[in-house]
């Protein structure tokens, strides 16, 4: 997933991580701040698995995302 694909899912799903995933440089978040990203969206797939499974599996694969590009 590219960056503006899992800010726009963010947006959309967990606006309230807007702001610690945004960087004007366009990088994907680093250290805690993935870590806390990561863990939230992985909580929102939870809640969103018995209303949409095809949301919660976007919601866990920007989690994965952010994981493996945070280094």
């Amino acid at each position: 997933m590219t960056y503006a694909e899992v800010q726009r899912l963010i947006i959309m799903y967990a606006p309230e991580m807007v702001v610690p995933f945004a960087d004007s440089f366009e990088r994907f978040p680093e250290g805690d701040n993935a870590g806390m990203i990561s863990n939230y969206l992985n909580d929102k797939a939870l809640f969103y698995r018995d209303i949409d499974q095809s949301i919660a599996e976007k919601l866990a694969k920007a989690s994965a995302e952010i994981i493996v590009r945070c280094g």
